[in-house]
């Protein structure tokens, strides 16, 4: 096995792991997301029901 083959495999497999921790971010990044984003939809509406209850007081 000549160092050009050696070092091919090594470019393809680093390449590979980091294609596939891009793809992990991307997708678990994203789940953060729409948790936070309702996280802030629930804080709004909380916010929103407390305004319209002293409203009526």
């Amino acid at each position: 096995m000549n160092w050009v083959i050696i070092w091919k495999v090594v470019f393809v497999a680093l390449l590979s792991a980091f294609g596939l921790m891009s793809v992990l971010v991307m997708v678990r990044g994203a789940a953060d997301i729409r948790k936070l984003l309702a996280a802030l939809k629930d804080e709004a509406d909380q916010a929103d029901a407390e305004t319209s209850k002293s409203d009526l007081n």
